[in-house]
C-alpha cells in the first residue's frame, strides 16, 4: 500500500498525523486545566468557610469560657470579654 506513495507524501502524512495528535492532546489540555481552575475556586471557597468556623468556634468558646468565669468571680473585665468575643 505505501509502497506506490513518494517519499514526499509520506512525509506529509507523517506530520499531519502528529500534527492532528498535538492538536487533540492541546484541546484536551485545555479542558483539563478548565475543570482544575474551577475545582480550585471550589477548594478556595471551602477554605475560606472552614477558617470562617473555626474563628466562630473559637470565639463561642471564649465566650462560654468568660461566662465560667464571671460566674466564679462576678468580674467586669470577663463581662467586658465576653461582650467582645459575642460580638456586642
Amino acid at each position: 500500500m505505501f509502497k506506490n506513495i513518494t517519499i514526499g507524501t509520506r512525509i506529509a502524512l507523517g506530520f499531519g498525523t502528529i500534527l492532528i495528535l498535538l492538536i487533540i492532546i492541546s484541546i484536551t489540555s485545555y479542558f483539563a486545566m478548565q475543570r482544575s481552575q474551577e475545582a480550585f475556586v471550589h477548594y478556595r471557597e471551602m477554605a475560606r468557610d472552614t477558617n470562617l468556623v473555626g474563628r466562630l468556634q473559637a470565639n463561642m468558646l471564649m465566650v462560654e469560657m468568660n461566662v465560667k468565669d464571671f460566674l466564679i468571680t462576678g468580674s467586669q473585665k470577663e463581662l467586658d470579654q465576653h461582650n467582645h468575643y459575642l460580638g456586642l
